[in-house]
């Protein structure tokens, strides 16, 4: 996972030194690159809280992602609000896999998505402020 991680990284970094040289041409790419990123940072911080599942951890990686994509960068409500329930769908689904005690499972699915609504929300009075500014 995370040779998969600094890969990926390597990758989106030459796309963003690429991209940044002609912003006002790339703008429909950035979207996407943009929707592309999110989606893998989010998937691959939920992909490491399921696997230390298996070995007695917590899902703290996924929430901390979760926080950052929310209160780091500026993003439009709806696409992150897509985002965020894709693959936040996706973890609850794989969690009882890999929560092999099934302990504190339904605190979990509480918890995780109180977060996410939360995060959400902070988002959306971010963007809601910087539009005002």
């Amino acid at each position: 996972m995370f040779v998969t991680m600094i890969l990926v990284m390597i990758v989106f970094l030459l796309i963003f030194i690429k991209i940044e040289k002609d912003i006002p041409k790339y703008g429909t790419a950035i979207t996407i690159i943009d929707i592309l990123f999110r989606g893998f940072i989010l998937s691959w911080c939920a992909g490491i809280s399921l696997l230390n599942h298996l070995s007695g951890g917590e899902i703290i990686i996924y929430i901390i992602a979760i926080i950052s994509i929310a209160v780091t960068p500026l993003y439009r409500p709806f696409n992150l609000f897509v985002s965020y329930g894709v693959i936040h769908t996706y973890f609850l689904i794989l969690l009882p896999f890999f929560n092999t005690s099934g302990d504190h499972l339904f605190s979990y699915y509480i918890n995780s998505s109180s977060i996410l609504i939360m995060s959400w929300a902070i988002s959306c009075m971010r963007i809601k402020n910087s539009v005002e500014d």
